[in-house]
């Protein structure tokens, strides 16, 4: 049994099982009150048998039976009911907790209509201190309300707090100082009550109502709260973060109106701030419910120190959000940042009722939010009569559109309402305003990932602000007066549709901002606009121009009919160029006619009268006369006006001299823009966006100027890919455009960059790594270097300035900086050197380059002639431009240089062949080639000797030399000195010589008195064997046998002769010396030595007897000619031989 009783004894006082044992009232063990086992029954026992300071705890069986009234009579009691289900009052009738002491807490328990009052258990209104009630449920019911009476000047302090039901709070007449109502729920259903009076002429102060929500069924009895906090005569009064709302409308009107905040005469120093406030959405006719009503609805109030800051106040039907009535004096009122917001645009809404007896000195009105209001403001004189110069009228974009329904009165994070004077919002809710935001067609708001679907809300951009466009189709966008605001595509994905009627993208007087990645399309539509030149004409000698009669300030002044309802002759101009769009829409006629002493031209649109008759009557006061009406003198088809001059020559008019002729009326087509750059638009950049189908791809406007787009595509322009209007300078960069779709006017111009980079390509077009590139603009002011990398490109230059864009005509070249020279430079290559207009975007250039030229090889010649060889080598390379070719005279290298030639070459490998004309026959020569390229040449090859043909001798003479020699001599035809030839005895058909490079040839053992016919062929310098055709032959006979002969002989050579008497002989030349022939006759061998001119005698046969005479009549250097004769000496005697001429 005792154990048993160890276990089950400490559960008999836990506080959910109501069994007995002894508390200590202290908050861990409280006393406790049920109707079990406890150590009270009832609440009043144990507060009349517990101490000062003792914690009551009420268990879930009480019996609210068990008490009446309720007293507190000892101080720092706290009632506790734990949560624990507790209900105190029975719903039968009202129960009073009445509070004698001070710092008394009641807290967790359930309250059915009982009345929390600061008096004793006599009725006695006493004052206390430090009242606490917090996290009760006071019971809901229709037919009574708890409440919390308030009445002695004494009582500070109470706090009420975190409570949930259906409760209100009084404070009567008597003064009350300190009160704190925070966090509650009230759920209002009684009517005819106010969830919070404060009413206290006794000088109640400083009371503090915050973060409260109040919730009002009062429709629900047909009868209706009219004000769920209503405060008179109190002093420092603070309403802030409260949440007020209708759930179930009133029913009735019976106290003439809604005022969910009413503060009335003799308050002063209030605050209401930071609340949210919903009207009702529905009233009994005749109802003009009211948000915060200042003043008294009859009589006149006095107030002062107002401040209404920072509210939120929503309606749907006819109703006044603030109003300020019948309050005299100078209340010195602060209404600012509040937002007044109508859900209902055909509800008759007043955001602001101000008094007639409130001066704009003592009243502070600005910053305010009015949307969706038929009047923001109803003014009274002398209240004010705006709205305040900061206030806002625009849509504040509520977070209505998310799945979320208990953030609807908050702010979306872009709202123009937050941060509005750095940065306070309007409206009860607070938060920094974002500045980076999504919109996405098909995506769900959520207020992070998604904030809108529709571009809407651009309207309240703000500076700074990005805007991320999702993948979607979205209306035209336009922008004014903002600066640094990003607006981000998706790319090809987000299209800004401009449609007939505007620009896909308008920029007014926006700076330094960023658009890119999005496709703007379709602002097709084209603007005509209509000028006119001056045109007055003659007729039958006269001018009609005598405009000063009808008023004109000169005259000559064309006039034309603005209007059909009389003689409306109201538009005129004398200047060419006059805008007439507003008139041209038909066939205009023309009206020359004569009144008031005049004569005046005049145009008449067909759309106001079509005859003379018609214009006539239009115009009796003036009895006009026609003079000339040529119908359709301007004829309109297709949006043209076409003048009539034909019809006008045939009425016999002409044109009045200095008048332009023929006269006009010129059409102008504009229109909209992709994206348009109005106004101070300045610093701004587009970036990869594609504009297609547009007016004007872009527009460049006002003095727009210092703009860039950047690598964007403008194509399918209806009017221009770009036109430009602005007398400021802006800037495209490296953006694809069709030049000639392009238009430059008003002193401006548009600077195009491009991108471009260099592809290096040798001969065979394979890419070239590593080779350095510069490209430089034809002014010089525009430089890059690049290297190309291992595929042969070069990495994209940056933005560079290629051509200008100005009022001039559109060409590439425009601004000097086009073309750009590209010089291309790597070792074993050629330097390549090439000039290319830059025009486009992303432009590869392509330069070639070639290899520096391989050796040419086989330098041989291929064909001879005398003067002339044929030299052919093998062509290694296709990089080389040409050839040098070089060629001596000679048969050693060391004669080079000589005859240098250049010879072009050819695209690939193969023989190259050459012909080297005017050379000496039969003479070597020796040549050597080089291939050069742009940048390089090859090495010098050369040839082996190379001979040309001898020429074959001619003039063949052959001259007898005696009886048993000739002389055969013959012309070298241009062989050099050196050349072999060969003698030919035809007669023997033997060679005579074919060793001799003389062009003679003494030939001797020859018959006498015999015929012999010779040829010569000359032998080819480059082979012993080789020789040139035979000369043609010549013939000769030897000399008959006489008494004297004539013998020419070579040094070193016998010929034979013969004469009468001496017979036959051979003479050999032996040698010559300073002029001296030796010569030696035999048979008999005698020597003799004889000079030119001398003669000698000989014996010829050796009998003593001189025989013979020598004469030498030439002697050379090498041969000699001697004159042998029989010789008889004188008197015929015979002995010693006597020289008669003895040398």
């Amino acid at each position: 049994m005792l154990g048993i009783t160890a276990v089950f004894l400490p559960l008999l006082y836990h506080r959910s099982v109501d069994v007995a044992r002894a508390g200590a009232g202290t908050p861990e063990d409280p006393y406790t009150v049920c109707a079990g086992v406890c150590d009270y029954t009832s609440i009043q026992t144990a507060l009349n048998n517990t101490p000062a300071g003792s914690y009551v705890a009420v268990g879930a069986t009480y019996e609210s039976t068990a008490d009446g009234g309720i007293n507190i009579e000892n101080s720092n009691i706290t009632l506790d009911c734990q949560d624990s289900g507790a209900v105190i009052g029975d719903g039968t009738t009202y129960r009073e907790l009445r509070v004698a002491a001070d710092n008394f807490t009641l807290k967790d328990c359930n309250l059915r209509w009982v009345y929390i009052a600061d008096r004793n258990s006599l009725g006695q209104s006493v004052g206390v201190a430090g009242l606490t009630v917090q996290d009760n449920i006071f019971v809901t019911s229709t037919e009574y309300i708890s409440a919390f009476t308030f009445a002695v000047a004494t009582t500070t302090n109470p706090v009420i707090t975190n409570n949930v039901g259906n409760f209100k709070i009084v404070t009567p007449v008597y003064g009350m100082a300190g009160m704190t109502v925070s966090s509650n729920t009230f759920t209002l259903y009684k009517g005819n009550e106010s969830a919070i009076e404060l009413i206290g002429p006794g000088g109640d102060t400083d009371y503090i109502i915050t973060g409260n929500t109040f919730s009002d069924y009062s429709g629900t009895d047909n009868r209706f709260v009219k004000n769920t906090i209503l405060s008179a005569a109190v002093s420092n009064v603070s309403i802030t973060n409260n949440n007020l709302s209708y759930v179930i409308n009133p029913t009735t009107n019976n106290q003439g109106g809604v005022n969910i905040i009413q503060i009335q005469s003799g308050t002063s120093d209030i605050t209401i701030s930071g609340n949210y406030i919903t009207l009702p959405s529905a009233v009994v006719a005749g109802s003009s419910p009211r948000a915060i009503d200042l003043g008294e609805f009859d009589g006149s109030a006095t107030l002062a120190g107002i401040t209404i800051n920072n509210n939120t106040i929503v309606g749907s039907i006819n109703s006044s959000y603030i109003a300020i009535e019948n309050i005299s004096g100078t209340p010195d009122v602060n209404i600012q940042y509040n937002l007044f917001y109508n859900t209902n645009a055909s509800a008759t809404s007043t955001g602001f009722v101000c008094s007639n007896t409130i001066t704009t000195s003592s009243l502070i009105f600005d910053y305010n939010g009015f949307y969706n209001l038929s009047n923001n403001i109803t003014p009274y004189s002398p209240c004010i009569s705006t709205i305040g110069a900061n206030s806002k009228t625009n849509n504040p974009y509520l977070k209505i559109d998310d799945v979320d329904s208990s953030n609807d009165m908050h702010l979306a994070p872009f709202s123009d309402y937050l941060d509005v004077n750095g940065t306070t919002d309007i409206g009860a809710y607070s938060t920094a305003r974002g500045n980076s935001f999504t919109i996405n067609p098909s995506g769900t708001i959520d207020y992070s990932s998604v904030h809108a679907t529709t571009t809407d809300m651009l309207a309240i951009a703000r500076n700074s602000d990005t805007f991320t466009l999702a993948a979607g189709t979205y209306n035209p966008i336009s922008f004014s007066s903002l600066s640094s605001i990003t607006l981000d595509g998706a790319g090809a994905t987000t299209i800004i549709n401009g449609g007939t009627t505007s620009s896909s993208l308008l920029l007014t007087n926006v700076n330094n901002s960023t658009f890119q990645d999005f496709v703007i399309q379709n602002a097709s539509s084209t603007i005509p606009t209509y000028t006119a030149t001056n045109m007055i004409f003659d007729y039958g000698g006269d001018t009609y121009g005598d405009t000063t009669i009808l008023g004109s300030p000169a005259d000559n002044y064309t006039e034309m009919f603005s209007g059909a309802t009389g003689c409306d002759m109201d538009v005129e101009w004398n200047v060419d160029g006059y805008d007439v769009t507003d008139y041209v829409s038909d066939d205009w006629h023309l009206w020359l006619f004569s009144a008031l002493g005049g004569k005046f031209t005049v145009l008449v649109p067909d759309q106001f009268y079509a005859s003379a008759a018609a214009v006539e009557a239009a115009c009796p006061e003036a009895s006009p006369t026609t003079d000339v009406w040529i119908d359709n003198v301007f004829q309109y088809s297709g949006g043209i006006m076409t003048y009539n001059s034909s019809a006008v020559a045939a009425a016999g008019v002409t044109l009045t001299s200095g008048m332009t002729n023929p006269p006009a009326i010129t059409r102008t087509l504009s229109g909209y823009a992709g994206i348009k750059f109005a106004g101070t638009s300045s610093g701004n950049t587009v970036s990869n966006v594609t504009s297609s189908l547009n007016g004007y791809g872009i527009w460049f406007s006002g003095t727009s100027g210092t703009n860039n787009v950047n690598d964007s595509l403008l194509q399918n322009s209806v009017l221009y890919d770009l036109y430009s209007d602005t007398s400021g300078t802006n800037n495209i960069k490296n953006t694809s455009f069709t030049i000639a779709s392009t238009t430059a006017s008003g002193g401006g111009q548009m600077n195009v960059y491009e991108k471009f980079r260099a592809y290096v390509i040798d001969e065979t077009n394979v890419g070239i790594a590593g080779a350095a590139v510069n490209a430089t603009s034809t002014d010089g002011s525009v430089t890059a270097a690049f290297t190309t990398e291992a595929d042969g490109y070069t990495s994209y230059t940056d933005y560079l300035l290629a051509f200008i864009l100005n009022d001039d005509s559109p060409l590439t070249t425009q601004g000097g900086i086009n073309p750009f020279s590209f010089r291309a430079v790597k070792a074993g290559y050629d330097t390549k050197i090439q000039s290319t207009v830059v025009n486009s975007a992303n432009q590869t250039v392509t330069v070639q380059m070639n290899d520096n030229p391989n050796d040419p090889t086989g330098v041989v010649a291929t064909s001879t002639a005398p003067t002339s060889i044929v030299v052919q080598w093998t062509d290694n390379s296709f990089s080389e431009s040409n050839f040098i070719f070089d060629y001596i005279e000679g048969i050693s290298d060391t004669g080079f240089p000589g005859m240098t030639s250049s010879i072009s070459a050819f695209t690939g490998i193969g023989v190259v062949t050459t012909t080297i004309d005017s050379l000496t026959p039969n003479t070597g020569y020796m040549a050597r080639v080089q291939a050069v390229g742009e940048g390089g040449s090859s090495n010098y090859v050369t040839s082996s000797v190379m001979y040309t043909d001898p020429n074959v001798p001619t003039t063949v003479i052959v001259t007898p030399n005696g009886q048993k020699s000739v002389i055969v001599s013959w012309n070298a035809n241009d062989n050099p000195n050196d050349t072999v030839y060969e003698l030919y005895n035809v007669t023997s058909n033997a060679s005579v010589t074919s060793s001799t490079t003389s062009t003679s040839h003494i030939v001797t053992g020859l018959s006498t008195n015999t015929s012999y016919t010779f040829e010569v062929r000359a032998q080819y310098m480059s082979s012993t064997t080789q020789w040139s055709s035979y000369s043609s032959t010549a013939t000769a006979s030897t000399a008959q046998v006489s008494a004297s002969v004539a013998v020419t002989m070579n040094v070193g050579q016998s010929v034979g002769f013969e004469l009468t008497t001496a017979g036959s002989h051979t003479g050999t030349l032996n040698s010559i010396s300073n002029g001296t022939a030796s010569l030696t006759v035999a048979s008999t061998p005698v020597t003799v030595s004889l000079t030119q001119g001398n003669t000698t005698y000989i014996d010829s046969n050796g009998n003593g007897i001189n025989d013979m005479s020598i004469a030498a009549t030439q002697v050379g250097s090498n041969s000699a000619t001697f004159t042998f004769a029989d010789y008889t000496p004188p008197g015929g005697g015979s002995g010693t031989p006597v020289d008669p001429d003895p040398v």
